[in-house]
């Protein structure tokens, strides 16, 4: 008699889980997808909003599935990534970092989109923004090899960075020399 009433027991929880819980559960999903699509909107008015694109890809990493990539992010991510290929000088570059730019308004929450923009940044020398861009792209959890590679990769810019600063020091400075002579 007291394992019938476990049992009945059991069934009754799981009873009030299906009609109460799991209905909640369920209807998680839809207002992350809406909350997904009006970041994607507001991304639209300020597409420089680092804060929003984190947002965006964490709320990406809750939903499943995930949102498949819409085919004119591909269009632009495949341009961008030919360009990129076969560009000669850093002009060239700019037109790629413009293509991945045009892939992440449209799926901002596209890892490999945020590390290719990277590469094609620092090769216009824009070291700060490919920074950026990196550290989306490890918001997106690409792999533990991956984010092993994208956080030496901004160590590098990093080293860049200071090279450039003591270019420029080093510049100012014969260019003053040359002023007092």
């Amino acid at each position: 008699m007291i394992q019938k009433h476990r049992f009945g027991d059991a069934v009754k929880l799981i009873f009030c889980f299906l009609t109460f819980v799991s209905p909640c559960m369920r209807a998680q999903s839809p207002s992350a997808r809406e909350t997904l699509r009006q970041y994607v909107a507001d991304l639209k008015r300020d597409p420089d909003s680092q804060s929003l694109r984190e947002k965006i890809i964490k709320v990406v990493q809750e939903l499943k599935p995930v949102p498949e990539i819409p085919e004119d992010a591909r269009r632009c991510f495949v341009e961008g990534t030919t360009i990129a290929k076969t560009a000669t000088d850093k002009s060239q570059q700019a037109l790629a970092v413009t293509s991945f730019k045009d892939a992440l308004k449209i799926a901002p929450w596209w890892g490999d989109a945020y590390f290719n923009l990277a590469v094609a940044e620092e090769l216009t020398g824009q070291l700060d923004e490919a920074e950026a861009s990196l550290k989306l792209y490890i918001l997106t959890n690409p792999g533990d090899k991956e984010v092993r590679e994208a956080q030496d990769h901004i160590y590098a810019l990093g080293a860049k960075k200071k090279l450039a600063a003591a270019d420029r020091a080093t510049q100012e400075k014969r260019a003053e020399a040359e002023r007092v002579v």
